[in-house]
Order: C-alpha cells, then structure tokens, then sequence
C-alpha cells in the first residue's frame, strides 16, 4: 500500500483556499486542482509499504504523539515547487514552528525506524493544484500577485492523520487508514 501521514485541513481553511482554486481553475486545460476533501499538510511520504512495515511505523507514532500537545500554525501566502519560473505544484504555505517541527521529526524518525531511507527535508505546505502542462508567466504572475502575502488562518493541529494513497486517473484517492489525537503532553516529553 502506498502511505503517508498528514494533517487534514479544517473546512473554514478549505473555505478560505477556495478562492485560490477558482483562479487556478480558469486554466484547467493545464492544471489539476486538488479536491477540497484530499487537502492536506503531509508530514512524510512513505510510498509503498506492506502490513508489517505500516504497522510498525503507526505504533512509533502513535506511542510518541500522545506525548504532544494540540497546537496552531499560521497559514500564509502562496509558492510553487520547483519555483515560480518552472512551475510543477502551486502550494499555500504554513508557518513552521517549533511544534510543527518536532511532529515532523517523530514520523521522520519512525520511517527511519521501520527501514525507510531518510528524507531529511520538510517544507509544511498544502499542494492546492499541480501544472500539467506550462501555464503563461502572467498567469503565474497573477496568482503571486493576488497571494503571495495573503493569510489564510490558523490551523489547530489536534491529530495526525495516516492515509493511504491510490492512484487514479483522476487523480489520487486518499482513504484514511489511521487517526492519532495528538494526547496533551508538553511538546513530546513523556
């Protein structure tokens, strides 16, 4: 099965992103806007993995998250992957903090853990659409102008979210195959 954890985004986010979408839409013959219900903040791809692997992995995490605290991130502005002259992913971003780092880092250490090479990058972030074929320098120019700097919300973080992946025609299917409530800890310390 193909997996990876996450955070779901909130419906007042969703709504609030929706703006977002409806412009990347007006060039739908060239991208592929995210579904409202598949958006999310991923924290580590795993990829395709057997029973025994998730397993593992899911009980590492889940043995570590009910150590955090629920926490907020800010969500601002807009960016592109792998940048906004050759644009491949549109993406709104999340403010990094010390809380969102160090739930990153529990389920890169249990990747790790369960025999996953290392990542060893993170930038929190949700793909709201993805470019299928080039799209014009104004169009891109358009989207950067209108949210670059905008502020979407604060997002409160009260669980992780373990889903698995198929892909589709149409796109990929997510189905959750796991949700940890994050337990009232203080940043992870038992």
């Amino acid at each position: 099965m193909r997996v990876f954890s996450a955070v779901k985004i909130q419906n007042e986010l969703v709504d609030e992103i929706s703006s977002l979408i409806e412009l990347i839409e007006k060039y739908k013959d060239r991208t592929r806007v995210v579904p409202a219900r598949n958006l999310h903040l991923t924290l580590r791809f795993l990829g395709n993995i057997n029973d025994e692997v998730y397993s593992s992995f899911l009980k590492k995490i889940s043995d570590r998250y009910r150590f955090f605290e629920r926490f907020s991130v800010n969500v601002r502005g807009i960016g592109f992957f792998p940048n906004k002259n050759h644009p491949r992913i549109i993406w709104v971003g999340v403010e990094e903090n010390t809380a969102l780092r160090e739930v990153y880092l529990v389920a890169e250490q249990a990747a790790r853990d369960v025999g996953l090479p290392p990542e060893n990058k993170f930038t929190g972030h949700i793909t709201v659409g993805r470019i299928k074929s080039s799209i014009p320098a104004d169009a891109v120019k358009n989207i950067e102008k209108n949210f670059k700097n905008r502020f979407w919300g604060k997002m409160i973080i009260e669980e992780i979210t373990v889903f698995e992946s198929k892909l589709a025609p149409g796109g990929p299917e997510y189905r959750e195959l796991a949700n940890i409530p994050l337990g009232g800890g203080k940043n992870g310390q038992e």
